[in-house]
């Protein structure tokens, strides 16, 4: 059905016809945004979309796809903003290079990417490996049953179902000589192996988000003749340690010692609680 454009058009206009809308360039009038459903993607019936390129031409080219009940069969590759508004299912790999906001239940057989922000309203499950680099927000049930990758913020208010889950050591030292390590919160805890002489732990890039605690170990083998200084250095800042029973850390016999560091920051200030534990090898 031809539709009924605007005569003399001004540049930047806009026009809706039906589910599309177009903007005037000057010189023509573009598709600018199309709502997809199943009465107006010729791939497919039900809902069932069979052909990755069909879709992802259309996705690519509409600028912001809100797509209701769908079941994705192929690779689905998603360059532009994407709404989901209800359920959707990828049986195979799926790749977000951009925001997506997922309003129902989320199922991915298949491996999953998404370099913009992920919104979850709903249950997702994913059953294979799942690498998010940007933010992700989830107000309902999130299950990971492969790998999963987080390298950006994360908030989930809702329940986390996890079948496995491990801490990485991030920062082996081994017989350190002087009296200072450095740590990066970002890659985990930090190992010292045979210190000779007391250590200061600098730790850098801890977030600095109000109203949380972030937690960090130091794990010392070895080197009886050495300890943790009482302070700790965060962000460039010098703090005390406010230890367990008023214990700064002390000498033992033992040759494994687990220095825990609870990070508070309230009010734009950091407050560190720490325990010293004690184990005989």
């Amino acid at each position: 059905m031809p539709y009924d454009f605007p005569s003399s058009p001004t540049n930047g206009q806009t026009y809706t016809a039906g589910n599309k809308n177009y903007t005037y360039n000057g010189s023509a009038w573009e598709l600018t945004s199309q709502v997809l459903n199943s009465d107006n993607i010729s791939e497919g019936t039900s809902n069932l979309y069979l052909n990755e390129a069909r879709f992802r031409d259309l996705a690519n080219t509409i600028g912001l796809a809100n797509v209701n009940n769908t079941t994705f069969t192929g690779n689905i590759v998603m360059t532009n903003n994407t709404n989901f508004l209800s359920e959707a299912l990828f049986s195979s790999n799926v790749l977000f290079t951009s925001n997506a906001v997922i309003s129902g239940t989320l199922l991915t057989v298949g491996n999953s990417i998404s370099e913009g922000t992920s919104t979850f309203d709903s249950n997702a499950n994913f059953y294979s490996n799942t690498t998010f680099n940007s933010n992700v927000i989830n107000t309902g049930n999130l299950s990971v049953f492969g790998q999963l990758n987080l390298f950006s913020n994360t908030l989930v208010p809702g329940l986390i179902n996890f079948t496995q889950t491990s801490d990485k050591i991030g920062t082996f030292i081994n017989n350190p000589a002087i009296n200072f390590v450095n740590a990066d919160f970002r890659r985990g805890s930090l190992i010292l192996d045979n210190p000779s002489s007391n250590v200061t732990v600098q730790i850098s890039n801890v977030p600095t988000v109000d109203n949380n605690i972030y937690n960090f170990a130091v794990i010392k083998l070895d080197g009886n003749n050495a300890t943790l200084e009482s302070t700790v250095n965060v962000n460039g800042t010098v703090y005390d340690v406010r230890w367990l029973k008023d214990s700064s850390p002390h000498l033992t016999v033992s040759t494994f010692v687990v220095y825990t560091y609870a990070i508070l920051r309230t009010k734009g200030i950091f407050f560190v609680i720490g325990q010293q534990s004690d184990y005989l090898i």
